[in-house]
């Protein structure tokens, strides 16, 4: 198994996506089996389940609404409750990070990367309703990963593909961006995810190349969110064989400047020889004095504390009496009463639909 190789050299997380993932019992097999395959240190399991296009894990499991259509409702219990559905299941499976919700405030309708993703084009209701997101799902016991810090909402361009930018000074950043970010530190999110996005207001022009870089590899956007914003989590990268990075740098030196940046924890989800690189590069970094080890003691630290608090053991068999209770849990998969929480949700969203409509017919 590809992991297996990647927790010898140091790995501190997996990441699952749908490839990996048969059914939520498989997924449930798997994470138990990683985490043994750990030992006595932690081992952060992590999915992207937003709802909507995004979920990677199919029925049984409670198939969820958009983060758009919750957010139509307005109503910020309706996300609460969406949440709280979705720390129970994922933390039956061993999932220890939900990397949602997305944050970004949707107001540029033609943005390739949202697409239903967002709570919606306000602020505060984005705000509003990502802090009970977030309450939720951690009171579950699935720590949230708020993102795309500092936003990727006002961008055309799809940072898989390639790096956006957002030309906002930051007086608009402050009133737009940013305040759903702020709502989510404090409701207290275990983590914050960085976009790849360059950002002008904190960057300068293209000229300044020692300053010109993409927000998951910037020092003052990064410090913005520690000093500013006072968020003293664990600060994710989005993946770092995206196109944004790839078409610019290589993930090896981007994983550098990241850590130099602020950066705790370094996504690379897809690769097995350039994750292998990157925790070589990275080893070499600090060896060679580029790297400073207090700053990667310090990014460890944040990993651990996020650890401590959300991560737990797998059950140590398939028998006995932590296995019969497991499988217990289990039934909460898609259960009736997540369905019935899942519907008056819906419930919810098409009455807003229709007096949306009507609306409109005026």
């Amino acid at each position: 198994m590809l992991a297996n190789l990647s927790l010898l050299v140091g790995a501190g997380g997996v990441i699952f996506f749908k490839r990996n993932v048969e059914d939520p019992f498989q997924l449930a097999e798997l994470c138990a089996e990683l985490k043994q395959e750990a030992g006595d240190r932690h081992l952060i399991t992590m999915v992207d389940q937003e709802g909507g296009r995004v979920q990677r894990v199919g029925p049984p499991f409670t198939s969820l609404p958009s983060a758009q259509r919750v957010g139509l409702t307005g109503d910020s219990k309706a996300a609460g409750a969406i949440g709280s559905v979705l720390g129970k299941e994922l933390r039956t499976l061993h999932i220890d990070m939900n990397l949602a919700p997305v944050l970004d405030v949707d107001t540029k309708p033609s943005n390739p990367v949202l697409l239903g993703r967002s709570f919606g084009s306000s602020p505060v209701l984005v705000a509003e309703l990502g802090y009970e997101f977030i309450r939720a799902q951690q009171r579950e016991g699935v720590a949230a990963c708020a993102k795309h810090y500092p936003g990727l909402g006002n961008t055309s361009i799809d940072s898989h593909l390639e790096l956006p930018s957002l030309s906002s000074d930051l007086d608009h950043l402050n009133k737009t961006e940013m305040p759903p970010f702020q709502k989510a530190v404090e409701a207290d999110t275990a983590a914050i995810m960085v976009g790849h996005v360059i950002v002008s207001s904190f960057t300068g022009s293209e000229s300044d190349e020692a300053n010109f870089l993409p927000a998951s590899l910037s020092a003052p956007v990064i410090q913005f969110l520690r000093n500013e914003l006072l968020f003293g989590g664990l600060i994710v990268t989005d993946c770092l064989e995206m196109g944004a990075i790839v078409k610019h740098y290589t993930v090896e030196d981007a994983a550098v400047q990241a850590l130099l940046a602020g950066a705790d924890m370094l996504l690379v989800c897809h690769t097995r020889a350039v994750q292998l690189r990157v925790i070589d590069r990275l080893t070499e970094a600090v060896r060679k004095g580029i790297l400073p080890l207090d700053r990667v003691e310090e990014a460890g630290h944040r990993v651990d504390d996020l650890a401590n608090t959300y991560c737990r053991k797998a059950p140590s068999s398939r028998s006995g009496f932590e296995h019969d209770y497991h499988m217990e849990l289990m039934e909460l998969i898609g259960c009736k009463e997540h369905q019935i929480i899942v519907a008056n949700v819906l419930h919810h969203i098409a009455l807003a639909e229709a007096y949306s409509k009507m609306e409109i017919s005026k």
